[in-house]
């Protein structure tokens, strides 16, 4: 890779030539004085003008943010790849698939996320970056701990752990909205440094997917612990519901993420793509 390129954000007058967000506000630069405050915020257009472009930022710092897109898509597609044998009744190997989903693909997660939050050199650490790491290693520790208690009750059956596993169940799914609404920010700051920020309104429309998704989910399983907390007949409830309700409520429940994971699958692999071209110069 060559060094990088010097600065070209600014005219012979010193104004900013074409279009350029500040980092702060999102307010279009594009002819104001670099050595000004911007008109709307007030920050330094310096600030943007630091290396804003993925093109000006160190190559090797962009491909690791590129390859952790890569390893968020195949840990997506080793979901997509496990939840289909499991509904095709694929029985052989289940050992080996619950491996790969309970194992495999939460450490193959927990990387991809530790990539694509990097602090990027000669920037102070992000603490949208922290807040993500820590979210991330909450989120496996309830994992591993919800699977070995579940493998712990198929070995030795025992009858306490429905509502602590239902409870593990769906804190998280309430992690994983958390986590992916805070993932979409990192991604979207990442992809506002490209020139032409396509991708933005992509990671928003999936975000918006994704928390739909699970948050059907986290409710369906809450009502499943109340039930067994409470002794009541959730059955009896949803006889009550209007016809349709139940059966979409439940089909999104089990199918709906593979739509959402089709979804992410392409977005990660297009972000994959893109950063690594954006990281190749001369």
């Amino acid at each position: 890779m060559s060094d990088p390129e010097p600065l070209t954000e600014l005219d012979e007058r010193g104004a900013v030539r074409d279009d350029l967000p500040c980092r702060h506000c999102g307010y279009n630069l594009r002819t104001q004085l670099g050595d000004q405050p911007c008109p709307d915020c007030g920050k330094p257009i310096a600030d943007s003008l630091d290396g804003y472009y993925l093109r000006y930022a160190p190559d090797r710092w962009v491909q690791i943010i590129a390859n952790g897109a890569l390893l968020l898509a195949i840990t997506v597609a080793i979901q997509l790849s496990t939840w289909l044998l499991f509904f095709l009744g694929a029985s052989d190997g289940s050992d080996l698939l619950e491996l790969l989903g309970n194992v495999i693909v939460p450490l193959l997660s927990l990387a991809g996320t530790w990539m694509v939050t990097w602090r990027e050199p000669g920037r102070p650490v992000r603490a949208l970056a922290i807040q993500i790491r820590i979210l991330e290693v909450v989120y496996l520790a309830i994992r591993e701990t919800t699977w070995v208690a579940h493998w712990l009750q198929d070995i030795f059956g025992w009858w306490w752990w429905p509502t602590p596993l239902l409870v593990g169940y769906i804190l998280l799914n309430l992690l994983s909205i958390v986590a992916s609404v805070l993932i979409t920010l990192q991604l979207i700051w990442i992809v506002r440094r490209l020139p032409r920020a396509f991708l933005a309104t992509w990671l928003v429309v999936q975000v918006s997917l994704t928390a739909s998704v699970l948050s059907i989910r986290a409710i369906v399983l809450s009502a499943f612990t109340i039930d067994h907390a409470l002794g009541t007949t959730l059955e009896r409830a949803l006889q009550s519901m209007p016809a349709p309700l139940p059966n979409v409520l439940f089909w999104i429940n089990g199918y709906g993420h593979f739509p959402n994971a089709l979804s992410a699958l392409a977005l990660f692999l297009t972000l994959y793509f893109v950063l690594r071209r954006a990281s190749t110069r001369g």
